[in-house]
């Protein structure tokens, strides 16, 4: 009937040590797999960006005109082959538009040659700035006696088309306020030193992001001459 009191004395390090191993162990389990964990998010995360990047370099491409870059659809990443599947398809969809364009352009562009060498009228293209030669027709070579080549590059005053300076000033100014310029009559010169009096019809409009100017010129010196010569006449009679 006695109550024994039994006393255990362990040493601390005999009961720790294990229990310190297990930490030591935990903590390089829990470092090895934060590490693993950050390797695995920094590889997925440059795979991804480089995807991205490559997105947004062919799309720059795109948008300089360069419509053959495509980009490769066998990523693992469902969501990144969904990306490059429909990124290609609206580059082919670019593309058929952009060649038909070109087609419709080309078209256009050669209807509106045709016409402007085959009007009857003299016609020119110039610069609103300087009001430089960027285009004639034949109709303006045969009118004025200069060719092509020696027109374009060089203004009407270079040229010496100009006869009257008070004309000419008429002319721009109302070019410059208006935009445009209605059966302007003036005298001009020819390169043979005629001088013919004509009707300057002109409009501004935007050639290839510059501003330009379209010019018809209606020859009305046979007109004039018919007028004076019926002045004279009535006056002959009238006396």
């Amino acid at each position: 009937g006695l109550d024994w009191l039994i006393v255990t004395v362990i040493p601390e390090s005999d009961l720790m040590a294990e229990i310190h191993q297990n930490i030591r162990t935990t903590i390089l389990l829990c470092l090895l797999t934060l590490g693993l964990a950050i390797a695995s998010g920094l590889i997925t995360a440059n795979r991804f960006m480089f995807r991205i990047t490559r997105v947004n370099r062919v799309s720059q491409e795109l948008a300089s005109g360069n419509f053959t870059q495509r980009l490769p659809a066998d990523s693992p990443i469902a969501e990144v082959k969904a990306l490059a599947q429909s990124f290609n398809k609206m580059a082919d969809q670019l593309q058929q538009s952009f060649d038909w364009l070109e087609n419709a352009l080309e078209a256009s562009e050669e209807k509106f040659t045709t016409i402007f060498r085959t009007i009857p009228d003299p016609i020119a293209i110039t610069n609103l700035t300087e009001g430089r030669f960027l285009e004639v027709n034949n109709r303006m070579s045969e009118f004025y006696g200069y060719s092509r080549q020696e027109l374009l590059g060089r203004t009407a005053l270079e040229v010496g088309l100009w006869t009257n300076w008070e004309e000419r000033q008429q002319f721009k100014h109302l070019l410059e306020t208006e935009g445009y310029v209605c059966n302007f009559e003036v005298t001009t010169c020819t390169k043979f030193g005629e001088n013919k009096v004509v009707l300057l019809s002109a409009q501004v409009f935007n050639l290839q992001g510059i501003d330009a100017v379209i010019v018809i010129i209606r020859d009305i010196s046979a007109q004039q001459a018919a007028i004076r010569e019926r002045k004279q006449a009535e006056d002959i009679l009238r006396q």
